[in-house]
């Protein structure tokens, strides 16, 4: 399962959940992340890293700039303009409108 969280300060928060074996419903994920990217919100991808001991350790995050629902990957961006493609499989990310700060 696929979590987005959407943060707007007039609307108030929203969560988006997909079921990632259905096509149709990745492809609505596209266009929905899509569709917030070009309206200005800005979106995440967090991932928890885990320490050998087994405590969680430091979060990673990404910037996503797009979501390929034919590999059901995130494409993020990495410093110095390159891309990098993520799994979506289990994952959780924050789209952040311009009216709450994003």
């Amino acid at each position: 399962m696929i979590k987005l969280e959407v943060l707007n300060a007039v609307r108030g928060e929203a969560k988006i959940f997909i079921e990632e074996e259905k096509e149709e419903e990745r492809v609505k994920l596209a266009e929905q992340v899509q569709k917030m990217i070009k309206s200005g919100h800005a979106v995440f991808l967090c991932e928890s890293g885990v320490a050998s001991s087994g405590a969680e350790s430091k979060k990673t995050t990404y910037r996503i700039q797009d979501y390929d629902p034919k590999t059901n990957e995130w494409i993020v961006r990495l410093k110095a303009k390159k891309q990098k493609r993520q799994p979506a499989k289990s994952s959780s990310a924050i789209a952040v409108a311009p009216s709450a700060g994003g």
